[in-house]
C-alpha cells in the first residue's frame, strides 16, 4: 500500500456509547465493499472538503488507531436531518482492528512504525 497519501487523522467517537465508532458493518452505505459515511461536525465544513480522493486518514478513538480509511470521492454530502454533525464523506475502509489489535499511539499524531509495517504486509 502506497502509503504517501496518508495526511490525516480523525479523532471520532460513538455518540450512542457503544465500545468505537465505525465498527458495526450493519451502519455501513455500502457493507460488502466496506463504505460508509464518514461523519463531520455541522460546524466543520472547510475541515470536511480538505481530503482529497484517494487520500487515507486514519481513524483514531480514545487514543488508539482503529480504523484506516481511504476517501473514495470528492463529494461533500450533507444529512439534512441531522444536526450536530450534519456533513459526512464517503469512504471505504482498508484497515480496521479487532478488540485485540487496537493500536496505542505514540505521540498525537504518529503511529507505531510495526503499526505501517502490518499495513504494508496487508497490501501484498
Amino acid at each position: 500500500m502506497n502509503l504517501t497519501r496518508l495526511k490525516w487523522t480523525k479523532n471520532v467517537k460513538n455518540q450512542d456509547g457503544r465500545y468505537w465508532a465505525y465498527k458495526d458493518k450493519t451502519e455501513y452505505i455500502e457493507p460488502a465493499e466496506n463504505i460508509f459515511g464518514l461523519n463531520w461536525k455541522y460546524n466543520q465544513y472547510e475541515n470536511t472538503c480538505k481530503p482529497q480522493k484517494d487520500d487515507f486518514i486514519i481513524l483514531r478513538q480514545h487514543a488508539r488507531v482503529t480504523h484506516v480509511v481511504r476517501v473514495i470521492d470528492n463529494e461533500l454530502y450533507k444529512e439534512l436531518t441531522a444536526k450536530e454533525f450534519s456533513f459526512y464523506r464517503m469512504v471505504k475502509t482498508v484497515w480496521i482492528a479487532n478488540d485485540g489489535t487496537i493500536r496505542q499511539l505514540t505521540s498525537k499524531f504518529s503511529v507505531k512504525k510495526s503499526f505501517f509495517r502490518e499495513m504494508e504486509k496487508l497490501s501484498t
